[in-house]
């Protein structure tokens, strides 16, 4: 018998043998059954932890919403702005002021634009999630030996209401006109002689 003929004989096909189909079609929807399993299993996971994440951000047994508060801020202050100075937090009935007193991160040439920037970015991170802070208060220091007051800006209570919309309003504008100034998110500025000095923007010097 010939090579060819042998492999001839034993080739086969599911028509000839319809049980092996059933059975492929059973490991199929096996297969998919298990996939199926395992990504809500991976689903069920990520909503427990998500879950978890959101109790964890709650005012533990004890604390007051104040305290917590401050201590949630605090924390995210200090990532924020390497050198701060004065960081407090006070409390008016149901509203909060956030007062800060930082020394910018900045060479010898600081930018005034960059400065607002940073101060704006966090305000608007601060709103998104403790909406309850009402007003923010900035102390600009310059030179970390002398703490010089530098730069002043306040926000009031209505621009703190508008800030997600001027906040956007400032990003998009700036992208065709590169003159929009991040002071504009402010009630009020007050700037030194010192700081009346300083370019607005980089220059690169």
């Amino acid at each position: 018998m010939s090579l060819t003929a042998t492999c001839k004989s034993m080739t086969f096909s599911y028509a000839q043998y319809p049980y092996r189909e059933a059975v492929g079609i059973k490991i199929k929807r096996g297969i998919w059954l298990l996939f199926a399993f395992i990504l809500c299993a991976v689903m069920v996971s990520a909503c427990s932890r998500s879950t978890t994440t959101v109790k964890a951000t709650s005012p533990s047994p004890g604390q007051t919403q104040a305290n917590w508060l401050s201590q949630k801020i605090g924390d995210f202050t200090k990532n924020t702005f390497r050198f701060v100075e004065e960081f407090k937090i006070d409390q008016q009935q149901d509203s909060y002021t956030i007062t800060l007193r930082f020394v910018p991160e900045v060479g010898s040439a600081p930018a005034k634009e960059d400065i607002y920037r940073s101060m704006a970015e966090y305000a608007w991170s601060i709103h998104r999630f403790f909406p309850e802070v009402h007003r923010y208060e900035f102390h600009v220091l310059w030179d970390e030996k002398t703490k010089q007051d530098a730069i002043e800006a306040v926000l009031e209570e209505n621009e703190v209401k508008q800030l997600d919309s001027r906040f956007y309003d400032v990003k998009m504008s700036q992208q065709a006109q590169p003159a929009v100034s991040w002071r504009t998110i402010f009630t009020t500025i007050t700037e030194s002689a010192t700081a009346k000095k300083w370019h607005d923007k980089e220059t690169g010097a």
